[in-house]
């Protein structure tokens, strides 16, 4: 016991077959316990075993409750499962009235405002930058005009207005015709001009699983996505040095082969996209611990997600990548806990 507070023996929570799960009491705030997970094989024994802690964050008290905090999000489709919408609910629930979510866009008008954009990985926060078709018919300036169709065109019709919206990273802009990573106008736009208490990054899903077999390895794609991380990191550090930057693990996926096939027919796996997922999760926390930043962490919050039953079901399972609301709800849920511990131990 080396903690004396740690109840070694106690059995928390149940015991399901595909999952654990555990409420905490109001009398077990602030207290950890650690759990064994033993992994047993008939003929060999005991075949693995790990460890892990669970800590129950204390209530918050009324500074905290006060504190000003924004967070930004940066992120991908996953937001569509709301769960910045039930970070927000739950951190209203717990009293914090100075909480607010920053962003571009929101889903409604009370609803948590962010930055997730479809199919967008690290890369495209740093050189996603085109322009719509009708945007070109505005300019009459016929060098600026050559100047922006060498950016990429996109026509939007009536039927994908939505796209607009994933035109452009909302922290790039052009210099001299250049593409320029520059935070400052998207805290002018989203924050008064102040860089957020807290951004939070929910990336990598994307830059790993939708690589076609006859131009990837998957380890490829993994170091593809830390080298374009490292970039963005170094940059929002630059100008943001005060804010707390929270790197989640990427969304990972359902474990059902059906919702795989919907979404990739035969060229990906169930058992091959969840492998890149751990591959980047574990060498994305290396390299953040790396760096000794105690401002820039790695937080898991992907195992939440219940992974058969938080996707989409039919007949068959009908999407691998995005989870449903209530898996939004468990998402949420762990970034709340997650926020509420680095609210209470970072002062």
């Amino acid at each position: 016991k080396p903690y004396p507070e740690i109840e070694a023996e106690k059995h928390l929570g149940r015991c399901y077959a595909d999952c654990w799960e555990y409420v905490a009491a109001t009398n077990e705030a602030g207290k950890r316990f650690v759990l064994t997970l033993n992994a047993w094989n008939d003929e060999a024994g005991l075949a693995a075993s790990v460890t892990t802690t669970v800590e129950v964050v204390r209530a918050p008290t009324d500074e905290e409750k006060g504190r000003e905090i924004t967070l930004a999000l940066l992120a991908a489709s996953d937001t569509n499962c709301r769960y910045q919408d039930q970070v927000l609910k739950v951190m209203r629930d717990a009293g914090y009235t100075g909480y607010t979510p920053v962003g571009s866009r929101a889903f409604s008008k009370d609803g948590a405002k962010h930055d997730g954009y479809g199919g967008w990985a690290w890369g495209d926060f740093l050189d996603r930058y085109t322009v719509a078709e009708d945007e070109l018919d505005k300019l009459q300036n016929e060098a600026e005009r050559q100047q922006m169709e060498a950016l990429g065109v996109v026509k939007i019709g009536s039927h994908n207005a939505w796209r607009r919206r994933s035109l452009r990273s909302p922290i790039v802009k052009l210099v001299d015709g250049k593409k320029v990573v520059d935070f400052q106008p998207w805290f002018d736009r989203i924050n008064g001009g102040k860089a957020p208490t807290y951004v939070v990054i929910v990336l990598g899903g994307n830059g790993v699983w939708a690589q076609r077999p006859e131009n990837y390895q998957y380890a490829h794609a993994v170091d593809a996505e830390l080298e374009k991380a490292k970039v963005l990191l170094a940059k929002l550090r630059a100008a943001a040095p005060e804010t707390v930057v929270a790197v989640c693990t990427s969304m990972g996926g359902s474990l059902d082969q059906d919702s795989w096939g919907h979404n990739s027919y035969c060229w990906n796996s169930a058992v091959l996209a969840n492998k890149s997922f751990l591959d980047y999760n574990r060498r994305m926390k290396a390299y953040i611990d790396s760096l000794g930043d105690d401002r820039l962490v790695f937080v898991p919050i992907t195992q939440n997600v219940d992974h058969l039953k938080a996707y989409p079901l039919g007949r068959k399972s009908g999407n691998a990548m995005h989870a449903t609301f209530k898996g939004g709800e468990q998402l949420g849920d762990a970034l709340f806990a997650w926020l509420l511990h680095d609210i209470e131990t970072r002062k």
